[in-house]
């Protein structure tokens, strides 16, 4: 990234377990803050020029993007001496004149509360749960090269509510209903106060645990839907980055995951996920005819398929080694059919590949009982062992980690 980026967070909680006759409750109250930060301290020179790319794209030749289809301005960026590269540009909405963010600080400070509460019945066979969280966010921008500060503020509830119940002592079914959202991103509220996007979920599944508990599963089928989702968007002529407005996104799915002991030394792990997106609704609040999006298209960055698995041998006492494996399908690079000039099949769709990145690593645990007892563990993990070159799906479309070497230590009690 051409941003450094670090943030706090702090979080307290309250928690009660009692009974009011043969009903177990469970209640929860927690408040936290977060602040995510992010700040451009590399000094670019500002009005420098951008590349010119062309404006036909076509799938077998895409000829916007290098041959893996990258970010463009990352791939600006490997043209261009530090001191000159061009950061992301967006249209002044204050002076309807474009230019570089030279030095751009931002920062989303949120505080929010919790209250949650569980309900056991029937020795336990049966738990109902319910929550509500308030949240409080600001969304602070400053660009230096422009002198725009730009502060949005807003409000958010939501609730849950689910179910669940043991139809044996193995196996337990449930389902439940949760409400999210994301505050305004920084740079779109430079230049317009946005709404938030909001979201939705519905899900159902069963979880259990056989073979004495040595392999546990779950499975379930999910749905989703966001409103007021934004998106950013680089223009090949002009150079800028700006943003549109999708609508609505339906996402639904099917995921599962287990984890099997199968001896006293050897684990492993898996998971699976199939997502499917579809766009309903308006490209901008109050469009009309073509600008109704019809419910064809596929948000960009979402791979259908999705694979991670681990496995684990406990080479000797303490000891253990490890291989991990992360799949994701090509991805749609830009939204499909999210305005009116872009319908299906047209030749402007393009994918970021496939990918299949493997990580080895080594753990090593020991305790300490002398004066206190204390866990230790020293992890060596080389990341992308075959050094893939490949696309981390998302708005940002980035290049994802070479080969790296990695060293931790942990400390618990």
């Amino acid at each position: 990234s051409e941003f450094t980026g670090f943030g706090e967070s702090y979080v307290g909680e309250l928690i009660a377990n009692y009974h009011t006759g043969p009903i177990r409750h469970t209640s929860l109250i927690s408040f936290d803050y977060y602040n995510n930060i992010r700040r451009n301290e590399i000094g670019a020179k500002t009005n420098t020029a951008v590349a010119v790319y062309p404006t036909t794209v076509s799938v077998l030749t895409p000829a916007l993007f290098p041959p893996l289809p990258v970010n463009p301005q990352n791939f600006i960026y490997s043209t261009f001496a530090p001191s000159t590269k061009p950061l992301p540009t967006m249209t002044n909405g204050h002076t309807t004149s474009s230019g570089s963010f030279a030095k751009l600080n931002e920062s989303v400070p949120a505080a929010g509360v919790d209250l949650a509460h569980e309900a056991f019945f029937f020795d336990d066979k049966l738990m109902l749960t319910g929550a509500f969280r308030h949240d409080y966010y600001r969304v602070y921008a400053k660009d230096d090269y422009w002198g725009i500060t730009s502060k949005v503020h807003g409000n958010n509830d939501a609730i849950e509510s689910g179910i669940s119940y043991a139809v044996t002592k193995q196996i337990n079914v449930y389902a439940d209903e949760t409400e999210g959202f994301l505050p305004p991103g920084t740079s779109t509220a430079m230049y317009t106060d946005v709404p938030k996007s909001n979201s939705i979920g519905y899900e159902t599944g069963l979880k259990g645990a056989v073979l004495d508990n040595k392999l546990n599963f779950t499975g379930d089928l999910f749905k989703v839907r966001q409103h007021n989702v934004s998106e950013s968007i680089f223009d090949p002529v002009t150079g800028l980055t700006t943003t549109q407005y999708i609508g609505g996104v339906d996402s639904w799915g099917a995921e599962g995951d287990l984890s099997w002991s199968l001896s006293d030394k050897a684990y492993v792990y898996a998971a699976y996920q199939y997502l499917d997106t579809r766009l309903v609704g308006q490209v901008s609040p109050g469009a009309s005819g073509n600008n109704l999006i019809n419910g064809w298209g596929r948000q960009s960055g979402t791979p259908r398929h999705s694979f991670a698995s681990t496995f684990r041998y406990e080479v000797y006492t303490g000891l253990s080694a490890y291989v991990r494996m992360r799949y994701n399908s090509d991805a749609p690079v830009n939204t499909q059919n999210s305005n009116s000039n872009l319908t299906p099949g047209s030749t402007a769709l393009i994918y970021s590949p496939a990918f299949a990145v493997w990580d080895l690593g080594l753990e090593y645990k020991f305790k300490t009982h002398k004066w206190l007892d204390l866990n230790h563990s020293v992890n060596f993990i080389v990341k992308n062992i075959f050094n893939k070159e490949y696309i981390v799906p998302g708005g940002d479309r980035y290049m994802g980690d070479p080969i790296g070497f990695y060293i931790t230590y942990s400390l618990s009690h």
